[in-house]
């Protein structure tokens, strides 16, 4: 048989055995001396928070609650305590990219021989020279992806200039030759050419 002995704050009916008044859910305050939490939840004899809102347990008989005395006790966390200070979890922090240097491309020899070889004037044979040693650089460059292009485009086009003027100097004699009826033009090549008078 159930007992009706008390009433909620609100006036309904409640069994003794309960916690709370099944019709709008308000704590009972219980006649017994069983400890409960500032809010009136129960809790077990010897306990430091109440199991339902994890509020501090005080003495038997809570004090009033009122909204300047009114304390509020943090809950019990389930969770483990923070790691000490400046440790950081492995998991929790992405992995850096890591540094790699930059490769240094070495310079093409080729090319550098091929710009100093065209700079060196001997008769215009260097340039023929120069011009070869330029474009096997360039093809070196593309394949090795060496550095260098520069010098070797600078050695082709010195070569290539130092070979036109050469073949206008060329063109020159075989004019000035063929026309050797003039003392004019025999002594400018004499000079040019570097005859010694006799």
């Amino acid at each position: 048989m159930q007992s009706w002995e008390r009433r909620c704050p609100n006036g309904h009916a409640v069994r003794s055995d309960v916690a709370f008044c099944p019709q709008c859910g308000t704590p009972i305050a219980s006649s017994a001396s069983a400890p409960t939490c500032p809010f009136g939840h129960p809790v077990a004899p010897g306990a430091s928070f109440c199991a339902q809102c994890g509020a501090g347990v005080g003495p038997a008989d809570p004090p009033a609650a009122t909204a300047s005395s009114q304390q509020w006790s943090a809950p019990i966390s389930s969770y483990p305590p923070p790691p000490p200070q400046g440790y950081v979890a492995p998991t929790s922090i992405p992995s850096a990219p890591q540094y790699v240097p930059f490769a240094h491309q070495p310079t093409s020899g080729l090319a550098i021989a091929s710009l100093v070889v065209s700079l060196v004037w001997v008769y215009w044979v260097n340039s023929v020279v120069a011009l070869v040693l330029g474009i096997v650089a360039l093809h070196q460059i593309k394949e090795r992806h060496e550095r260098g292009r520069g010098m070797a485009i600078a050695a082709i086009v010195i070569s290539a200039v130092s070979l036109g003027i050469g073949l206008i100097f060329v063109i020159f004699l075989i004019v000035a030759v063929s026309s050797s009826n003039s003392t004019t033009v025999n002594t400018a090549l004499r000079h040019v050419v570097g005859s010694r008078p006799r």
